[in-house]
């Protein structure tokens, strides 16, 4: 019986310290490198659908295009899911439904084929993008919130980039 208990004493410190090893492992994992995130509203439709669940990652370089989710410049305790258009440096116009990044048409595959839609107003950016700052919209223009409400957006505000969707299951992918 003493065998027994010492067993069992001895698999359940062992257990507990395994328990508690991978606990801290996930959430200094979860801190430092990727956390999940929620997708909240339609402003990145046909990409992104509300209640859609996608990894963050934590470490990353902005790059044109990447969607990226940020904390709100216009509400606290709020985050954005947006796709970056302008780098620092950059010029940009939305002109006839079209976006002209430094003076160089862009195809916006990611956007609705239908001719029909007006994504945005024409607009231009006067100066270039100051040094950590960014551009961002969302893929469903119509509804999204984006810079062409609020501003630009500081590098410190980007909280990660949004690198894979798992769940609902069908629509599990990397997302560029």
């Amino acid at each position: 019986m003493h065998t027994i208990l010492h067993y069992l004493r001895k698999n359940l410190l062992t257990d507990i310290k395994t328990f508690l090893s991978t606990l801290v492992i996930a959430l200094l994992l979860q801190h430092f490198f990727i956390t999940p995130c929620t997708v909240k509203g339609s402003s990145m439709e046909n990409t992104l659908m509300d209640q859609q669940k996608i990894m963050i990652s934590r470490h990353f370089e902005i790059d044109h295009f990447d969607i990226v989710v940020l904390q709100a410049p216009d509400r606290k305790n709020k985050k954005y899911i947006k796709r970056v258009i302008g780098l620092p440096g950059d010029r940009l116009r939305y002109q006839n439904n079209q976006l002209y990044l430094n003076d160089q048409l862009i195809t916006e595959n990611y956007l609705s084929p239908d001719p029909s839609i007006s994504y945005t107003k024409d607009f231009n950016l006067t100066n270039t993008i100051p040094e950590g700052y960014y551009f961002v919209l969302g893929d469903h223009r119509t509804k999204s919130w984006d810079s062409r409400n609020y501003g630009l957006v500081s590098q410190e505000a980007i909280l990660g980039e949004a690198v894979f969707s798992f769940y609902p299951l069908n629509k599990i992918s990397i997302l560029e």
